[in-house]
């Protein structure tokens, strides 16, 4: 392609004054791009979204002022560093560069370019030749562009902006291409790219993209423009690609111990990982099957990693951002079907959705697809929701009603992540982020000592408990068995009470025996009665030893009844003596 000649420029363009105005305008555009990613969670529901086969979400902006501009927004995540997103987005003073590397992206889109005038360190006024998709002739464009790089509170971010304005040393424009001069000026406004990066999730970065164009030229305006402006936010849903599967050149792809189960693919209608229906005519096609969960997925949630030429691997985005390939060894993955389900979660939605719950039109699904999981690579327990580590009072209402036990197994799966939190910060050298996690690990463990603390304590209370309602119980049944057996089996019920246990529980069958043998050498004429089943007033009632009072019992309680007064019935309603209790089995009551 010829491209123009661009005379030298010799002018005192631009003045103090029209510097300074051109400054004021760079940092408003600046600020309305910053404001419009920072809202756009609440802006985007007006929008309409348009469907990419990249992992990226598209809108189109229709403006009520204007018919003839079209506007797009792109918005992806992309798991790399924010200079290395800020780096490949450099438009230099002079392209094409033959020596370019690096991921595909807006520059690619770039014909050609040239700096003009340079405002400051951060502002210039370049030319710049766009492609255009096939079916339209190419425009260009004279913008003021500025690359600024800010920091804020929690956010670290740049802004690289274009805007369209009027400058006497641009080459000349016209409504229609010519062979001497292939492209149509337009102009871009208020446009440009947005990249955030929070510092709780240091390696995502925030990529937002912005045209507003108005194509001019004789052209009537059409989906060529449509689709123009989407060639330019293309390469926003492959560059995360790309960053990974260099990551995964650099220390290897995951090995997979066994091949992962068949969860049908054929019958999927919608990608596990977005929840995107399958179109009609691709149900019959084969899906993409992550090569570590297994899950079906759409192009645009999948990472294809050549190893070979003849290997090609397929993994989906969770599993290999929970991989972290950026680790210094390989990891061995155990597929989910053969994993315990403590060390699975469930597979969320596409890894770039920070800013709202879910971003895509709501899809009405007349069946559900099968639910994936996703192993926990490494770790044995669930990260906690958005894996910010929080102190156990502000997670305790989250878990209620939980018992001692169940507290205190929590606090220790809370000081397991705080340390391996700890580990990663440290190897990484952020000493701030360190810090925090050394302070919030410090809290955790004193929290675990205080609940080992109150569960050790609450288990010896409860033991002495058991221990004396036991003792109550073996008592009672000890009693009956000295009214029941005879004098020689006093060794047989000491041995039943476990007499190396308790010694007050030894005492209290002595003294039973005792009783027995010396109420035994009254008068046999005092056992009975006129009637069998009436009890005399003045015999007085054999009263029960209550529980956990047995160091209290005196000797003089066995002094006060006597077994004279005691009227044994069997199941045949036969009334037999004490003496003869060793004689039978079927004791049917007691009576006084």
């Amino acid at each position: 392609m010829r491209l123009p000649k661009i005379p030298a420029i010799t002018s005192n363009f631009p003045s103090m004054e029209e510097r300074s105005q051109l400054q004021d305008i760079a940092e408003q555009s600046c600020r309305y791009l910053k404001h419009l990613a920072y809202t756009l969670p609440d802006v985007k529901e007006n929008w309409e979204s348009i469907e990419t086969d990249t992992n990226m979400e598209l809108y189109l902006i229709k403006d009520k002022n204007s018919d003839t501009t079209s506007t797009v927004c792109g918005v992806t995540g992309i798991h790399a560093s924010l200079t290395e997103v800020a780096d490949s987005l450099v438009i230099t003073g002079a392209l094409p560069d033959a020596n370019r590397r690096g991921p595909q992206t807006f520059v690619d889109e770039i014909i050609a370019s040239k700096t003009l005038m340079r405002v400051d360190m951060k502002t210039s006024i370049k030319w710049m030749a766009l492609k255009s998709s096939e079916g339209a002739f190419h425009r260009d464009f004279v913008v003021l562009h500025t690359c600024d790089h800010f920091q804020e509170v929690e956010t670290s971010g740049v802004v690289i902006m274009l805007h369209s304005l009027d400058f006497p040393g641009a080459p000349p424009s016209f409504e229609m291409s010519t062979s001497a001069y292939p492209f149509i000026r337009g102009g871009i406004y208020r446009s440009g790219i947005i990249l955030l990066e929070n510092n709780s999730t240091p390696g995502l970065v925030d990529v937002v993209s912005v045209f507003k164009v108005d194509f001019k030229g004789s052209e009537r305006q059409n989906k060529i423009h449509r689709n123009t402006l989407q060639s330019w936010t293309a390469w926003m849903g492959y560059m995360n690609k790309y960053v990974l599967c260099e990551k995964l050149r650099r220390v290897g792809a995951p090995r997979v111990r066994h091949s992962s189960a068949s969860l049908g693919p054929a019958k999927a209608r919608s990608c596990e990982s977005c929840e995107a229906p399958f179109k009609f005519k691709l149900r019959r096609t084969p899906k993409s099957k992550c090569l570590v969960c297994g899950a079906v997925l759409c192009s645009a949630c999948t990472v294809e990693y050549e190893e070979s030429t003849v290997n090609k691997m397929v993994f989906c985005m969770p599993c290999i951002v929970k991989w972290n390939p950026d680790g210094p060894s390989i990891k061995f993955i155990q597929p989910v079907h053969l994993m315990q389900e403590d060390s699975q979660i469930k597979l969320r939605s596409q890894m770039h959705r920070r800013f709202d719950e879910s971003s895509r039109p709501a899809v009405p699904k007349r069946k559900q697809s099968i639910d994936s999981t996703v192993p926990m690579l490494g770790d044995d327990d669930p990260p906690s929701p958005q894996h910010n580590l929080q102190g156990v009072h502000e997670q305790a209402p989250q878990v209620p009603n939980l018992s001692p036990q169940s507290k205190l197994t929590y606090l220790r799966r809370q000081l397991h992540e705080a340390t391996a939190v700890l580990v990663r910060e440290s190897t990484n050298g952020n000493k701030r982020e360190a810090k925090k996690a050394m302070e919030q690990r410090k809290q955790l463990l004193e929290d675990v000592q205080a609940m080992e603390a109150f569960v050790s304590k609450q288990n010896s209370r409860d033991n002495r408990q058991y221990k004396d309602e036991d003792d109550g119980m073996r008592f009672t049944q000890a009693r009956l068995q000295s009214l029941r057996l005879p004098k020689d089996g006093h060794d047989r019920v000491v041995e039943l009470s476990d007499s190396t246990r308790n010694y007050v529980f030894q005492h209290k069958v002595e003294s039973l025996w005792s009783f027995r043998s010396t109420e035994t050498e009254i008068d046999p004429s005092r056992w009975r009665h006129s009637s069998s089943d009436v009890v005399s007033s003045s015999a007085p009632v054999l009263k029960s030893i209550p529980r956990h009072s047995y160091a209290g019992v005196s000797h003089r309680a066995s002094d006060d009844a006597r077994t004279s007064d005691i009227q044994i019935f069997t199941d045949s309603d036969k009334r037999v003596d004490v003496g003869d209790l060793h004689l039978i089995d079927d004791i049917h009551s007691f009576a006084l």
